[in-house]
């Protein structure tokens, strides 16, 4: 029973190593949120419609929308910046756990498992006590027991050792899943490997496969051995590596383990070189930011007043992204703001660098906002959703959306243009027409003027086919609008540009004759009838 108690509640954990995987974990969990996740949210509600994780729940759950599921993804993006930068992190966790767990248990509409897995060791990571996530101070004890930290390694095993049992089928263990998974490039890879080694494709197949499961088990039993960790530390990263080589889509899943089996297993003197040599390049940014990091006495008048003023700021924070529910947004992030701060009672000595700290996590989610691709993403898929579901005004207004925070770059013209002729004017429609045309044309002549490998090529002949059918739904509205004299000049116009799309299509095919995907769009463009048909992208 002694063995049995110290296995649980005796797990000394170096803070150092905790402080090194807090910035790597929450800083992917921050990246994931808001570049992932959040292009996800138009599939939540998405016709009324919804199944929960828990499906005894269905009865008595709304169905989540938008206008929630993407201002709680914006808080959980917040928070996650905020613990990746150390400030208060388990105050942090006791609202992301939620968050993200409740969220993942109440719809399957994101339903990718490794969401799962995250859920649960976020609520086993708000038992650990704070001074676990930072490094110590001089006199501070190097160690902290953690039995949650226990329960941590123990869910990670259990993960690995699980999935390789779910591998015991036949149509696993003779290759049949992995053939049928892979995509074409690492099949390519397994085909020149069978011919080296002699054997034959599905032989390959077989072998991979097995290999998969027995890593898997490999990886369960680490985690439960200390000894083992070193092995952990430097195989299973390496079975990650060949998940994403075989091309297998489970978005953040393989960076996420990848860093948290180097970090969690590295031993103690490789962890501690790792920490002097980091402490090394941050030693000029750590001397900027002393003054903040130091303890400071504050009155609670003046400690009220600055959570305040950053509460409203991150209000408006909020409120200025380009998301459905932005109001919602910006109440979340000022409510969470004061209740990780908490400026009653006795004032928190290090109030002044946390903050700071809070407000970096804001500038954060706003250039995130306003500089990745996710809004434009988010509103050109809601905007298709839409569409497909017959609410052409609805789809209208997540066009003009998507087109507003796609800058300068091809955007959802065409598709809007197409809307509005038949809800409101030809002439409207035309001018949207004319500005895709404009940046279809821009992107042919700069971007992707110049292909240099076969994916390039690729996208060049997507370019060109786009350019055509903004030219030939012209065609059809300038007889309409009295120009049909101009008629004739789009067809030539757009007949070069199809002659443009097929030679890069066959370019990318000589590129890659396996895989390159021109060989389907040549086929499209070769036996479409009507090459103004809509390419079927939402």
């Amino acid at each position: 029973m002694d063995a049995w108690r110290r296995y649980w509640f005796e797990f000394p954990v170096l803070r150092r190593r905790l402080a090194l995987w807090r910035v790597l974990f929450f800083g992917l969990l921050a990246a994931d949120f808001w570049l992932i996740l959040l292009e996800h949210v138009p599939r939540f509600g998405a016709g009324g419609f919804n199944v929960s994780q828990l499906p005894f729940l269905d009865r008595w759950l709304p169905v989540p929308t938008p206008p929630v599921v993407g201002p709680l993804y914006l808080l959980g993006g917040f928070l996650s910046t905020a613990i990746a930068l150390g400030i208060s992190p388990r105050r942090c966790l006791f609202l992301l756990a939620p968050v993200y767990a409740g969220v993942y248990f109440w719809s399957q509409s994101d339903s990718y498992q490794h969401h799962y897995l995250i859920s649960l060791l976020l609520i086993l990571l708000t038992f650990v006590p704070e001074a676990a996530w930072t490094a110590p101070a001089p006199g501070e004890p190097e160690r902290v027991d953690a039995w949650a930290m226990r329960l941590v390694y123990v869910q990670i095993g259990i993960m690995y050792a699980w999935t390789a049992v779910t591998k015991h089928t036949g149509v696993w263990l003779d290759g049949t899943t992995l053939e049928q998974i892979v995509t074409c490039e690492p099949r390519e890879h397994l085909r020149a490997l069978s011919a080296a080694t002699g054997m034959s494709l599905d032989a390959t197949m077989a072998a991979a496969s097995t290999a998969v499961m027995v890593g898997e088990y490999i990886a369960g039993v680490v985690y439960f051995a200390r000894p083992l960790w070193v092995v952990g530390m430097v195989l299973i990263p390496l079975f990650h590596i060949g998940v994403e080589w075989l091309g297998l889509d489970i978005e953040l899943f393989s960076f996420y383990m990848i860093g948290t089996n180097i970090l969690l297993l590295m031993p103690e003197p490789w962890l501690e070189a790792l920490w002097r040599r980091a402490a090394g390049v941050l030693a000029p940014l750590s001397r900027l930011l002393a003054p903040l990091r130091a303890p400071q006495a504050l009155d609670a008048g003046p400690a009220r007043a600055m959570v305040g003023g950053l509460a409203v700021l991150l209000l408006l924070a909020g409120i200025t992204t380009p998301y459905a529910g932005a109001p919602l947004a910006g109440v979340l992030l000022a409510l969470a703001a004061v209740f990780v701060l908490r400026p009653w009672g006795g004032v928190e000595p290090r109030l002044r660098g946390h903050t700071v700290g809070l407000l970096l996590a804001g500038l954060a989610l706003a250039l995130t906002a306003r500089f990745s691709e996710t809004a434009y993403n988010y509103h050109r898929q809601w905007g298709g959703f839409l569409r497909r579901q017959g609410d052409e005004a609805g789809a209208m207004e997540m066009y003009v959306r998507a087109n507003a925070a796609a800058g300068e770059r091809p955007a959802r013209h065409l598709q809007l243009a197409r809307l509005v002729a038949r809800r409101e004017s030809p002439a409207a429609a035309l001018v949207l027409v004319d500005e895709d045309i404009r940046r279809q044309t821009l992107r042919l002549d700069g971007a992707a003027a110049h292909p240099t490998d076969a994916e390039a090529w690729f996208d060049r002949g997507k370019t060109a086919k786009a350019l055509a059918d903004a030219l030939a739904y012209a065609a059809e509205l300038y007889p309409g609008l009295g120009r049909q004299a101009e008629v004739g000049d789009l067809r030539k116009r757009r007949e070069a540009a199809l002659v443009a799309a097929r030679e890069a299509f066959r370019k990318n095919m000589e590129l890659s004759p396996a895989c390159g995907q021109g060989r389907m769009e040549l086929s499209r463009l070769s036996g479409s009838r009507n090459a103004n048909e809509p390419g079927g992208e939402p």
